[in-house]
């Protein structure tokens, strides 16, 4: 009995018009017709003579066509006994219980950024941004990385407003000096320059992209696809920006992400804990793509990150992402 089993990090979606199958463990995804995915859901484990007796035989070459196609792309193979290889469980958990966040800086700024990176830390956070919309001096920017030397963050991403005094060699001592920051963009740049680290650990870039405020934040693209097993799995069960999210926007009002309306207190008289508790907090940490207009319908939803800070229809919290362009009835951007 000859069997067709998908790789456990391979995993089909499926769309209102077409469908995807990314590998999770590569980074990659290829469209598939929904009428593959229907036959990767209805027959898994099945083997190839009961799939055929089940199709007209002139189907037959196009049914190969699709698992060599399969095959060669490296998202399954063919066994004699499927039953032994096991799916990936799509379960999600961490232990901390904030697990990114946001801090948003300009010259108007009058909080302590240090203090909010310590009560971050206390959470055990992973991921931290820091965007700076104004320039700040070198000093300053030393100073504030210095909090995170003996800290729990994983990754670090770094927005600075273009200075000329922030050059490549600039870029690079940072990057090293501060193990932690993955990603360091200089925004507001005449130019557009890639940098990277030679073992790729870190990149560093400048932007021509001008960053006023947290306005810029929300855009929809396909550059931003990001097939990976966290944000999959993620996104099966919670809302995959906002979930274990919070922020201090540059005004200190503590947010779950610095573009929503609703703040949960002034970080100069509450501390993130307190605002964490407070009801309300993580109502939208459980809207998952499959409840979002749209989106639900959308091949990407589990790849893509999610915006609840711009939607369609302010009144509902389950619109689509208002700077999300795709169809997924028609597969176009407009």
């Amino acid at each position: 009995m000859t069997c067709f089993k998908l790789y456990s990090a391979c995993i089909p979606v499926r769309g209102a018009s077409r469908s995807i199958i990314c590998n999770l463990v590569k980074g990659n995804f290829n469209y598939i017709p929904n009428t593959l995915y229907d036959i990767l859901a209805d027959y898994k484990n099945c083997n190839i003579e009961k799939i055929e007796n089940d199709f007209d035989e002139r189907s037959h070459k196009e049914l190969h066509k699709h698992f060599n196609f399969l095959v060669e792309n490296g998202f399954g193979f063919w066994c004699d006994k499927p039953e032994e290889f096991i799916d990936m469980e799509l379960d999600w958990d961490r232990s901390s219980p904030i697990t990114n966040a946001i801090i948003d800086i300009d010259n108007l700024s009058k909080y302590d950024v240090s203090e909010v990176i310590r009560q971050l830390d206390n959470f055990r956070c992973e991921a931290l941004q820091i965007r700076c919309f104004s320039v700040i001096s070198i000093e300053e920017i030393n100073r504030i990385l210095s909090v995170t030397t003996e800290s729990n963050f994983i990754s670090i991403e770094l927005y600075l407003k273009y200075n000329p005094i922030y050059n490549e060699s600039f870029l690079k001592d940072l990057c090293e000096k501060h193990k932690r920051i993955r990603f360091a963009i200089i925004h507001s740049s005449p130019e557009e320059k890639v940098i990277s680290s030679d073992d790729d650990y870190y990149y560093a870039w400048f932007d021509k992209t001008e960053l006023k405020d947290e306005s810029h934040c929300g855009n929809i693209s396909r550059k931003y696809f990001s097939p990976n097993i966290l944000l999959f799995t993620e996104s099966q069960h919670f809302n995959n920006c906002l979930n274990r999210k919070i922020s201090v926007d540059k005004e200190g009002n503590i947010k779950n992400c610095p573009s929503m309306l609703m703040s949960y207190g002034k970080i100069q008289n509450t501390s993130l804990k307190e605002a964490l508790e407070k009801k309300g907090f993580t109502d939208n940490w459980i809207i998952k793509k499959d409840e979002i207009e749209v989106c639900k319908d959308c091949e990407f939803r589990y790849i893509c990150i999610d915006c609840r800070a711009y939607t369609s229809d302010a009144k509902n919290k389950y619109s689509k992402p208002a700077k999300c362009t795709y169809d997924p009835y028609r597969t176009t951007w407009s």
